[in-house]
């Protein structure tokens, strides 16, 4: 019996210790009580997201917004060390003002554009909300909906939370615009 008991404080200790290891080789800053149990177990069983072929854990490399008109650019890197890039476009006189685009870092360059209601953007938007929500919790993704402008912006917390901060803003824009809704 307290073998057993001793066995099951071990396994959990090196689960953790485990997750602690993913995070600190990855770089990333989540905090583990802002994982929800589905993400964590795509994590420790390196899984590959459908979307975007790259293997769990999925951070921010790069989130840029560009003097265009404000396109944002966003290279998302997966454990393996592949990359996939995304970004919303807002172009000036541009027709697919706040589309999204898949395969480019910018919509000049190429790329595909996601169509509206489709699986795959719905996929897509949701694998950016598992990124985002491993970085921020409720609390800050709440005090970022009451941000009117980006003067209002924290430009004092950690990198990831800002990256994840912007996309966050973004795709809440994205649903206003596209799918009428507010979250």
């Amino acid at each position: 019996m307290k073998e057993n008991k001793m066995l099951k404080k071990c396994a959990i200790f090196l689960i953790s210790l485990f997750a602690t290891i993913i995070f600190a080789i990855t770089g990333l800053t989540q905090n583990m009580e802002t994982l929800n149990e589905s993400l964590m177990h795509k994590i420790i069983r390196g899984e590959k997201d459908e979307v975007t072929g790259l293997t769990y854990p999925i951070h921010f490399k790069w989130v840029l917004g560009i003097k265009d008109g404000g396109t944002i650019l966003i290279t998302l890197r997966g454990s393996e060390g592949k990359e996939f890039s995304i970004c919303f476009d807002h172009r000036l006189e541009t027709k697919t003002d706040g589309r999204i685009y898949i395969g480019t870092n910018h919509p000049n360059a190429g790329g595909e554009l996601i169509e509206i209601n489709s699986a795959y953007e719905k996929r897509l938007i949701s694998l950016l909300r598992e990124i985002i929500d491993s970085n921020l919790n409720l609390k800050q993704q709440k005090d970022l909906n009451k941000i009117k402008t980006w003067d209002d912006f924290d430009i004092n917390m950690p990198l990831e939370d800002y990256k994840a901060a912007i996309v966050l803003i973004e795709i809440q824009h994205y649903k206003r615009v596209f799918h009428n809704k507010n979250s």
